[in-house]
Parts: C-alpha cells; structure tokens; sequence
C-alpha cells in the first residue's frame, strides 16, 4: 500500500491544495494574460539619462553582488471557487492512497521560552505520537476521514480541515503580516492583468465533498497498539551519553560499599 506521510500544517494545507487541484483542475495551463506595456517617452533627453544612470549603476555595482532572482510562483490550474463546476475525471479511483499528517511542533521568540522549555522537557511525548504516526503507515491500516466538533462553534467540521490547526498558532508574525501586506497590494493593482499569488497558508482549507469522501488516513490499529504497550524497554536502555554519566555517579555516591579515602602523606 502506498501513502503520504506529510509534515506540519503549512505543508498539510498544501497537500490538500494540491490534491484537488490535480483532480479537479485542467489538464492544460491557464493563459496568462501579458502585461501592459509601460508608455515609451520620445525625447531624446530621458533616453540620454537613462542610458548614464544604467552606465554609472553598472560601475557602481560589482560582480559579487548580483544575486539570482527569486522564479515567480507558478499560477494555480484552478481556484477554490471553481470545485463546484470541475467535474471529475472518468478513471478517478474509489479511493485514494492513505495519508498522515504529522506534527512539527516549532516556536520562536524569547517570550515563548517557557513553552519552548516545556516542549524540551517533554520531547519523549512527541517521539511517542510520531512514531504511532509512522508505525501506523508501516503496518498500512488506514481509515476514512471523520467528522470532528468544534468546541468554539458547536459544529462538526472534516477531520482534514482541523489537521493540526494548533500549529497556527505557533507559526511566526511575518506569516501574517506578509499576507496583509499581499491583501493590500491586491487593492491597490486591482486592475493590473497579471493574476495575484495564491497564499495558502493564511487561507482556509477548503474540500471538496468528492475529493474529501476519497481521502484516507493511517491510524494504528487498537490490537497493534495493545501488543505495542506490552513491550516495556528499560529507561537505561534510551538514555543518553549524559544522563547516563549521572546516573552512575550517583550510583557511585549513594552505594554502601567502601569508597576511596583520600591519600594522607607526611611532610
């Protein structure tokens, strides 16, 4: 059986994204419009100035510091709006091949310390909910999406929306901020040709009910966890190269044996 192990919520939303863009979209590019081009001026006054700065920029500027430019985002095959009117391709299989998101927990700033702390101190929990996660895609038991309820509304909402939504919270200000800052410029060249960047992490997951009903997630099967609980490793075992130096000197300090006295020597 083959699935998808996906990583963070950013990368989730991506993968849903593109999941029903890939079915629900078109087999061909969408045509980009071209640019209007830029008003040419005539005099030769501004052609002459133009051609000097261009000149003395060049001089300025040395070889090291050109850097490549950033290749502009691909535009999207098809947009949210348009998955009530796609309709769906002859061969699309019943179901589709399993998947699984896993968290990655990641905070910064120096206000978040204690959380950060907290998150050190208790990593043991996280290695223990990922690797459910991944012995769950290895031994290939898989279900369908569920219906979960939002506690703030009352409402029930597809499991693939509410995926890992806590990690929002964590992600850093700039993420926002840049998603405003895109929304305003949006409004100010409303009436370029060239179509907007698609931001998907800032944006609402939005399904399909023919996609999402084909959609499946690994989970562990009860018996595999049961048998998996049984199996108990000394702590010993796992520790590490520092916690186990300790260990032994404290063992070495507390034990009622005879311990080395110090040499006396006579002057």
């Amino acid at each position: 059986m083959r699935g998808d192990i996906v990583i963070g919520r950013h990368t989730w939303k991506e993968y849903v994204r593109g999941l029903h863009e890939g079915w629900l979209g078109p087999l061909t590019a969408p045509v980009i419009p071209e640019p209007l081009p830029a008003e040419s001026t005539t005099t030769e006054e501004t052609a002459k100035e133009g051609a000097a700065e261009g000149e003395e920029e060049k001089k300025d500027k040395p070889e090291g510091e050109k850097k490549p430019e950033r290749p502009p985002q691909p535009p999207p095959y098809n947009t949210t709006v348009d998955y009530p009117t796609s309709s769906l391709p002859l061969f699309i299989p019943a179901e589709f091949s399993p998947s699984t998101p896993v968290q990655f927990p990641h905070i910064l700033g120096f206000s978040n310390t204690f959380t950060r702390l907290g998150r050190f101190l208790n990593r043991r929990h996280l290695a223990d909910n990922i690797g459910r996660e991944v012995a769950a895609v290895c031994l290939a038991t898989a279900r369908e999406f569920r219906e979960e309820t939002n506690t703030d509304t009352a409402e029930s909402e597809p499991e693939q929306a509410t995926a890992l939504a806590w990690e929002e919270k964590d992600w850093p200000k700039s993420v926002w901020k840049a998603a405003k800052e895109d929304d305003t410029e949006m409004d100010k060249e409303s009436s370029s040709s060239t179509p907007p960047a698609e931001k998907i992490w800032t944006s609402p997951i939005v399904l399909d009910p023919r996609i999402s009903m084909r959609m499946r997630r690994f989970e562990l099967h009860p018996d595999d966890e049961t048998r998996a609980r049984a199996i108990v490793v000394p702590e010993e075992e796992v520790e590490g190269f520092i916690k186990g130096s300790l260990r032994s000197m404290w063992r070495w300090a507390t034990a009622p044996g005879a311990k080395p006295r110090p040499v006396v020597t006579e002057e």
